[in-house]
């Protein structure tokens, strides 16, 4: 059985450009959905709200035929809500040399969540 990648390679264009058509300033994150989806990666999209994130995100998922959720971050969603049981202190230390960006305060979520992602 023989993989054609360029039809694949064609198939990612044309989800990201359906996905991008219409939107404002959502282009990266149509392609940043795609590019995480084809390397089985995943990706927290952090904004506003109604700036069109989960459209972006519902769109380049139904152009690869495939799914995803999403979770509310609310004014009190602890940390472990986000990202399991985890030991923040040692993701911490694992992470201190890589580059890390800070969650402004004008994003969605409780400040504990915004401080686990600091």
């Amino acid at each position: 059985m023989k993989i054609d990648h360029l039809e694949d390679a064609d198939a990612v264009r044309t989800a990201v450009a359906a996905a991008r058509a219409g939107l404002v300033d959502r282009e990266l994150v149509a392609e940043l959905v795609a590019l995480c989806a084809v390397a089985g990666e995943h990706l927290l999209v952090i904004g506003a709200p109604g700036t069109a994130k989960s459209e972006a995100v519902r769109r380049v998922a139904a152009g690869l035929g495939g799914s995803y959720f999403e979770y509310l971050l609310g004014r009190f969603t602890e940390p472990n809500e986000v990202f399991g049981p985890v030991d923040l202190r040692r993701l911490r230390e694992v992470l201190s040399g890589a580059r890390r960006r800070t969650v402004g305060a004008d994003h969605a979520g409780s400040g504990a969540v915004r401080r686990a992602l600091a």
